[in-house]
């Protein structure tokens, strides 16, 4: 199973906006065979996942759960939905804050088991 090459949307660049605003630096369309990240934050060894109405939480999981246990990556997802109100973003913003500081405390340790996995980084 692999993942088509994902289209930015306006979501997705907000979503970029709003992390380059807090400093975080990041890269997008970053291959984890076989699938790729929509947002991938080095320092934090993390992933973004931009979710528009087309996404199943099924798939979504399975995704996650293959991410983690192969690449030993954070995942963390920010909905459609969820971003259309001044609220959801506030919402979502003060978490991928949390969700970054959280992951980056042993993004290095994570990264380093990994290595080997990720020749391109």
């Amino acid at each position: 199973m692999s993942d088509l090459v994902t289209t930015m949307t306006d979501l997705h660049v907000d979503v970029i906006r709003a992390l380059e605003r807090m400093g975080v630096g990041l890269m997008y369309e970053v291959p984890f065979p076989p699938y790729t990240v929509d947002i991938y934050v080095p320092n934090a060894h993390a992933a973004v996942e931009v979710d528009g109405p087309q996404h199943s939480n099924k798939r979504d999981r399975e995704r996650d759960d293959w991410l983690t246990g192969t690449y030993n990556l954070c995942v963390y997802h920010v909905t459609q939905r969820g971003w259309k109100t001044v609220a959801g973003r506030e919402y979502y913003r003060k978490h991928l804050w949390e969700f970054i500081t959280d992951a980056r405390a042993d993004a290095e340790e994570r990264f380093n088991e990994v290595r080997d996995r990720v020749p391109w980084l």
